[in-house]
């Protein structure tokens, strides 16, 4: 279908006396539809660029603006998701899956803020040196995890790669809403792993709307 709209694409830049507005329009409609293709095909980075180019047609189009949304955030470009979701809700399109959205971006963004800190801290912070003397040992001690904490996280892991597993069976067989719920799932167990997010964002766009409707 990516083809299809395209090819579609490729006859509009072609035909002669275009760039009317029926042109534009037919033109964003391709776009649109292409990027709900290239969202299905994870082929995220064309879906966005796929998007902007339908906004800078039709700034208040919608449907752009939510693929976008979705596209960036698989991404891991939060903040520029997070802007999507409140241009939605700015044009009164938010529903309870933008609002969900929103508060799930702006915790993503603060924590990927957080990251980014703490990196340049530790960049920039001078190498410790141990005192002569210093128990080797304790210090070793000290650094290790505890067993419970490792046996923990690998249960944890285990869950989480369980639930992502059953969520890509219901997603293949259009379970979408199992989908979802398992994708939620793995989110709990291993919240700090940003593709259980893109997956959850991408079975709650396929409940939100056909594949290829504009």
């Amino acid at each position: 279908a990516a083809d299809s709209y395209s090819a579609a694409l490729d006859t509009l830049s072609t035909t002669p006396g275009g760039g009317s507005r029926s042109d534009d329009k037919l033109r964003a409609r391709c776009l649109n539809n292409r990027a709900a293709c290239q969202l299905q095909l994870r082929r995220f980075s064309e879906a966005v660029a796929d998007c902007d180019a339908v906004l800078a047609l039709e700034p208040r189009n919608v449907k752009a603006l939510h693929r976008r949304a979705v596209a960036r955030e698989a991404l891991e470009r939060y903040a520029g998701a997070l802007e999507d979701c409140r241009a939605l809700q700015a044009l009164g399109a938010a529903s309870a899956e933008v609002s969900a959205s929103c508060t799930r971006l702006n915790r993503l963004v603060e924590q990927q803020r957080a990251e980014d800190s703490q990196g340049r801290d530790a960049a920039a912070a001078p190498t410790p040196v141990a005192p002569s003397g210093s128990g080797e040992a304790d210090a070793a001690a000290a650094a290790a995890p505890s067993l419970t904490t490792e046996d923990d996280q690998a249960a944890a892991k285990a869950k989480a790669a369980a639930a992502r597993e059953r969520g890509g069976a219901a997603f293949r067989r259009g379970e979408f809403k199992a989908a979802a719920e398992a994708y939620y799932e793995a989110a709990k167990h291993e919240p700090l792993v940003h593709t259980h997010f893109s997956n959850l964002a991408l079975a709650l766009l396929k409940l939100e709307e056909p594949a290829h409707a504009v």
